[in-house]
């Protein structure tokens, strides 16, 4: 989980191949900081990219990925096939049309991880946190989950569609109180709760309610504004913290 500031940026790597789920922000007059922390993890090149969604936070670091990783593959959403702003984001970054993969929801492997895609109704004027891309990666008990900004009533509708107990939860847009519902934390059931999230940043992330929401189910939580990049690694068929 990458500490790219107020964003999200996760990598996953297996088998030699590297994938990220969402590309972190596009500060004003610098480079986006996942190119740098790419590089920090000797990682030179992406295969897959997933967006989550078509928020600035989300994607505004597409171009410094696709100039490292010209022929990666990038998912999103179908909903936002013709969403101006994730339009943009991939016009930028001159992401082809042959590399676009517009999804509804799939099952697929990447390297050892089996990698589940669930995607969310949405149409044009909703907020576009409500079509956010929700991603399981599992390698036997070694298993994530992934929300993007997706609000609770979002996780409340998936419920039923998956089997989504996970050792790691991302908490949803970035730990605030309108994700991360008490009953989507009781769906994972994790031992690790994530928070990406800038430091000092001015929307009060992670809220209070959510860090108390997962005191109460026993979560551990690590945050990337105090912690900084926070690694796991697959060991012994479980997602070990590196510290």
């Amino acid at each position: 989980f990458l500490a790219i500031g107020q964003g999200d940026a996760t990598l996953l790597q297996s088998q030699g191949r590297s994938m990220l789920i969402d590309v972190g922000p596009a500060p004003p007059g610098a480079v986006p900081p996942v190119a740098a922390h790419l590089r920090a993890f000797g990682v030179d090149r992406v295969d897959v990219v997933l967006l989550s969604h078509p928020d600035a936070d989300h994607v505004g670091g597409l171009a410094a990925v696709m100039r490292m990783s010209p022929d990666a593959r990038v998912e999103a959403p179908v909903c936002f096939r013709d969403d101006a702003k994730m339009l943009d984001a991939l016009d930028h970054a001159h992401v082809r049309s042959s590399q676009i993969v517009w999804t509804n929801g799939e099952r697929g492997q990447f390297g050892d991880f089996q990698v589940q895609v669930r995607c969310h109704p949405w149409s044009d004027g909703e907020d576009d946190n409500y079509g956010s891309m929700v991603v399981k990666v599992s390698d036997g008990s070694a298993s994530l989950v992934t929300t993007g900004d997706a609000p609770s009533d979002e996780e409340l509708d998936l419920l039923g569609q998956l089997d989504w107990h996970a050792e790691i939860i991302h908490f949803g847009h970035h730990g605030s109180k309108t994700a991360s519902s008490p009953a989507w934390l009781a769906a994972v059931h994790p031992v690790y709760g994530i928070v990406s999230c800038g430091r000092n940043n001015r929307y009060g992330h992670p809220h209070e309610q959510t860090l108390e929401r997962a005191k109460e189910q026993g979560i551990e939580v690590h945050r990337t504004d105090r912690e900084g990049d926070i690694e796991f690694d697959v060991a012994h068929g479980r997602f070990e913290l590196e510290h």
